[in-house]
């Protein structure tokens, strides 16, 4: 995916007023949406279009989201998922999260705070198999002298922030590693 189009996701809930909420949200973030009412509806739209991410409530009529993720893991690329609960039950949320669901949150839902969360995944996602393919992150030398400047600024502040804990943190960085 090129850095100009916009990542896909598919919201599934069988509740109107919550779905439109999570799509007002994920479009502030850029993201591109589509709506299932059910498992079975979110299926068939996986079959028509690849999707980035699923976002899918648990609870809902016909094939229910748990059956909908089973599913959608069975693929060699599943999208990134993203269940929403109202039921806290921890044997059910920790099979999700074994089984490879990348986040479980429980209603009530700060919906924008959840589409930032989903952005903010999608990115590094997309970020990380840029590198993976060859793709080499800026360096500090690359970079405009504001830019330039104002990363070494961070970086002193991160590493005052780290001298300063109260907890020591030890960094090690393989040289390797970098582009």
């Amino acid at each position: 995916m090129s850095n100009n189009t916009p990542f896909q996701v598919l919201i599934v809930d069988d509740d109107p007023t919550l779905s439109k909420l999570l799509h007002v949200a994920a479009r502030a973030e850029m993201l591109q949406c589509d709506h299932a009412a059910d498992g079975s509806e979110a299926l068939n739209c996986t079959k028509q279009r690849d999707y980035d991410a699923v976002i899918t409530d648990l609870h809902m009529p016909g094939m229910n989201g748990h059956a909908l993720v089973v599913s959608l893991l069975q693929n060699p690329t599943p999208p990134l998922i993203f269940v929403v609960t109202g039921v806290e039950e921890p044997k059910i949320i920790r099979d999700l999260i074994l089984r490879g669901v990348d986040t479980v949150m429980l209603k009530p839902l700060n919906c924008t705070i959840l589409a930032a969360m989903v952005s903010a995944k999608l990115k590094r996602r997309q970020a990380t198999s840029a590198e993976a393919h060859g793709a080499c992150p800026r360096q500090v030398a690359d970079l405009p002298d504001g830019e330039a400047s104002a990363h070494s600024h961070s970086e002193d502040s991160f590493r005052r922030t780290l001298s300063d804990s109260p907890m020591p943190l030890t960094l090690s960085l393989d040289p390797s590693d970098r582009c």
